[in-house]
């Protein structure tokens, strides 16, 4: 779910700001303008897109599909896999009401990844749902990827563009406006503002800690208590539940559409011309429809993940139980050899008498005995 703010924010480093005068300088990082499987995909290649009943398909210039992606339902991604791969936690319990999101979640680390800093707070993830949520994320970048393009151009706004902006209490304003950005939401460096290659993820133990302190980051309440996970810009909020490897991979398809990609593929996040669709008697645009389906491959990939492991087990431990059985008839054939030999031996009076063989065992005792007490 696509989160709306509450208060008035505008995307500064967006193309469209104030009237279409925004001015902005482009500098890339050390790694490619692009980070794309398909080539086809990259940049601004993707010019149009079409949906018809089923589909969604992604178009060049020359009119040739580039892409294309199922136009499935949000429930349906969401719940058609059930990978159990997180468990709720118990709310913790405060001596005062929290006033700042770092009281309820006070841990996070940051995954680095192909030049993303991906920084998960939380309170209660255990050290596999820790692994597991890395998973994910790389999981939702990769899938996202190989369909679209990640876009790894850095945007910036320089402090020559006065005509435009202006420094007011410490934070970028649109001049002539009160419609202002905090300085958290930018690297300023050498007389620019840059935006952060960052993604903020903020993983609560349940349900009820989600829907009463989500509202620290700014998000309303009435939001919180009807999704299963939220996103608004590069912040994401969910909660641990069985399903919330799709849910997490779903609002990071939000996130990598919104921040993350060119051309058409961003335009589809918010085009008025596509009517709003029913599911399962809630409504949702075309805001949903590549978020629906990298929430609901994440999650196919994990449940395919999971069975793979069960079959190797079950192989593993088949492979032991008929080692087990063939060292078993090993021993058993070897016994009955060897009576043989011994019914054979004493029929043609080979065999040593009972007393020869205890004499002889009396015989290598005293021999050890011996040889121990010349060693002390």
């Amino acid at each position: 779910m696509a989160g709306k703010p509450d208060i008035e924010i505008i995307q500064l480093l967006d193309a469209h700001y104030v009237d279409n005068h925004a001015r902005y300088d482009l500098f890339t990082s050390e790694s490619e303008l692009h980070d794309c499987r398909n080539p086809n995909a990259c940049g601004l290649s993707i010019t149009s897109y079409k949906i018809d009943n089923h589909n969604i398909h992604f178009y060049g210039n020359s009119g040739k599909e580039i892409s294309s992606i199922p136009k499935i339902q949000s429930s349906y991604a969401v719940h058609k896999y059930h990978n159990n791969l997180y468990q709720s936690s118990e709310s913790r319990n405060f001596d005062k009401v929290p006033v700042q999101v770092r009281d309820v979640l006070p841990y996070h680390f940051i995954l680095k990844y192909k030049g993303i800093d991906f920084i998960v707070n939380y309170d209660n993830l255990t050290a596999t749902e820790k692994e597991q949520t890395k998973k994910d994320i790389q999981n939702a970048y990769e899938i996202f990827k190989e369909k679209f393009c990640i876009d790894n151009t850095i945007k910036c706004i320089s402090d020559k563009d006065s005509e435009y902006y202006k420094i007011y209490d410490g934070k970028l304003c649109v001049k002539d406006t009160t419609t202002c950005m905090d300085p958290e939401g930018f690297i300023q460096d050498n007389g620019k503002f840059c935006e952060p290659r960052e993604v903020k993820v903020y993983i609560f133990n349940n349900k009820i800690d989600y829907s009463k302190y989500g509202t620290l980051l700014g998000f309303s309440k009435k939001g919180l208590d009807t999704s299963l996970g939220i996103s608004l810009g590069k912040k994401i909020l969910c909660y641990k539940y069985n399903d919330m490897d799709s849910t997490l991979a779903h609002e990071l398809g939000h996130v990598f559409q919104g921040n993350f990609a060119a051309g058409k593929v961003k335009e589809l996040d918010n085009d008025p011309n596509i009517p709003v669709l029913e599911d399962d008697g809630s409504k949702f645009d075309a805001s949903e429809f590549i978020a629906n389906v990298i929430g609901q491959e994440v999650g196919k990939k994990n449940h395919d993940s999971l069975i793979e492991d069960s079959s190797n087990r079950m192989n593993t431990n088949s492979g032991t139980e008929n080692n087990f059985i063939i060292e078993i008839l090993c021993c058993f054939i070897g016994l009955i050899a060897l009576f043989f030999w011994w019914k054979t031996s004493s029929d043609d009076g080979s065999a040593p008498h009972h007393e020869d063989q205890q004499l002889s065992l009396l015989s290598n005792e005293s021999y050890d005995k011996s040889y121990s007490d010349d060693i002390i």
